[in-house]
């Protein structure tokens, strides 16, 4: 697999409904084996993204590309894609087994090719143990991997998960993450929807924020971040604490500080150079014979650029 190669491409794609924009000049690769997270708030249009890419809305304007080719027959893409959305897909009174071997059926999938898929998905998605049991039987984790495994069942290049780990507890919202690089490692790209940042943060390869039909923010989440929060923030705590001084220290050491705030017994020092910073700051306060209490290192979060970019995004018409 080449993590370079483009897989999906949007090209300037727009769509409206009646007098109402809801996409604006879209423009995203997704490429090979790569995590793409789209954040934005409801109404923003990720919805219409991913409906227009699985073919079910067309493009007023631009085009979308699969594999160097622009898609003019949406069924040719349509079948490459599997989609899991928040509403589950699976009946309750069909086993785990009954449900995969039901929609395989409809994907056309022969009897021995369809077994072998079943096994191999329930492996991935750690459902093995719980094959005979009804999907009403079902915990909530497990209910969102088997709608991962049947979305997955026809060998699609791409896999769409719609607020995949929505109502799981921390702990099966880790396992979610962690079902979800399994995935990619096996070959797929990932597109995630999700209102939890963090998560997109650690998972994902590149993202994109939307806000009223377009994109305000697309790349890495660590691009992202430094785009619009260029410095990491020290927090400094020490005794007796002669916070002047230990700045003083690291100026002079050559480290570069853009800002300096004492209160409540600690220093915040934001700089671009963390890791210098924190360097020299050890070296001062054990030349000062200051004893180092606490050393946190802040860095920006997509959440505070989300919530920076919220305020400046212009309402919708």
């Amino acid at each position: 697999m080449d993590p370079t190669k483009p897989i999906v491409v949007f090209e300037h794609v727009s769509k409206s409904f009646g007098n109402r924009r809801i996409l604006n000049d879209i423009t995203f690769t997704l490429h090979d084996k790569e995590i793409f997270g789209l954040i934005g708030p409801s109404g923003a249009g990720k919805t219409t993204i991913l409906r227009t890419l699985i073919g079910f809305y067309p493009s007023d304007f631009g085009r979308v590309m699969y594999e160097g080719k622009q898609v003019t027959d949406v069924s040719d893409l349509t079948r490459q894609i599997g989609f899991a959305t928040q509403d589950e897909c699976f009946y309750e009174d069909l086993s785990c087994e009954e449900n995969m071997k039901y929609f395989g059926t409809l994907y056309g999938i022969g009897k021995v090719d369809l077994d072998d898929r079943i096994k191999t998905l329930l492996g991935i998605v750690e459902l093995e143990n719980a094959r005979h049991l009804l999907g009403r039987q079902l915990s909530g984790g497990m209910r969102r991997r088997l709608d991962v495994a049947i979305a997955l069942l026809h060998s699609p290049k791409i896999l769409i998960l719609d607020e995949p780990t929505s109502g799981l507890d921390p702990v099966l919202r880790k396992h979610m993450l962690a079902l979800i690089e399994r995935i990619r490692d096996n070959g797929i790209s990932i597109i995630i929807t999700s209102h939890i940042l963090e998560e997109l943060e650690q998972v994902c390869d590149n993202v994109a924020i939307i806000f009223n039909g377009r994109f305000v923010a697309l790349g890495t989440p660590a691009d992202i971040t430094k785009q619009y929060f260029p410095y990491d923030e020290i927090h400094l705590v020490t005794y007796p604490g002669d916070y002047q001084r230990i700045v003083e220290s690291v100026r002079a050491q050559g480290v570069v500080i853009a800002a300096v705030s004492i209160e409540d017994h600690q220093v915040r020092i934001s700089t671009s150079e963390p890791e210098r910073a924190v360097y020299a700051i050890l070296r001062s306060i054990a030349g000062m014979g200051e004893h180092l209490i606490d050393l946190d290192i802040m860095k920006p979060t997509l959440g505070e650029v989300f919530e920076k970019l919220e305020t400046e995004a212009p309402r919708a018409p």
